[in-house]
């Protein structure tokens, strides 16, 4: 692997993890994922990281799925454990 690849590959796995988030579904994910990375290969720099980005967000926005509701915080102590079963 090149050096300095490592911030498209991030940008790439947050940008399939924020669409799997949206709702799309994989494959159309993967895919665009795919795409983004060819799309990163022709062209570097921010300028094109901006547009896969704007890409990324306008097939979110398409898909319109309720956005994933955030798990509840846990608290000291909340935590619950199961019983081991009763042995008489």
């Amino acid at each position: 692997m090149t050096p300095g690849l490592e911030p498209h590959l991030q940008l790439l796995h947050r940008a399939y993890c924020y669409l799997r988030l949206s709702g799309v579904e994989p494959g159309v994910a993967l895919q665009a994922t795919r795409s983004s990375m060819a799309a990163m290969v022709e062209g570097d720099g921010p300028d094109a990281r901006e547009r896969i980005w704007r890409e990324v967000e306008q097939l979110a926005r398409a898909h319109q799925a309720p956005p994933v509701p955030p798990s509840p915080r846990l608290l000291r102590g909340s935590m619950h454990y199961a019983r081991a079963p009763h042995r008489g």
